[in-house]
C-alpha cells in the first residue's frame, strides 16, 4: 500500500513521495519512497499481533515519515 504525499515539482513545491508500507506476520516494513521510486528511508519494525495495535503503529510511523 502507498500513500501519496503533497508536492508538484512544476509548481516549485517539494517533490512528490510516498509511503510504502508491507506488513508481514513477524515484520512490518515502512519506508519514504522518492518520486524516482528509490527507497530512501527504509526500516523494519515488528508487527503486532493485536489489529489496534498495528493501526495505532502504522499511524505514528507514517505521520513520522510525513514530516521528514
Amino acid at each position: 500500500m502507498t500513500a501519496s504525499l503533497p508536492g508538484d515539482a512544476a509548481s516549485g513545491a517539494a517533490p512528490r513521495r510516498a509511503i510504502g508500507v508491507d506488513v508481514g506476520g513477524t515484520r512490518t516494513k515502512i519506508g519514504l519512497v522518492a518520486a524516482d521510486g528509490s527507497l530512501a528511508v527504509p526500516y523494519s519494525l515488528p508487527t503486532p499481533a493485536d489489529p489496534l495495535e498495528l493501526c495505532a503503529m502504522l499511524a505514528r510511523e507514517t505521520s513520522s515519515l510525513r514530516e521528514r
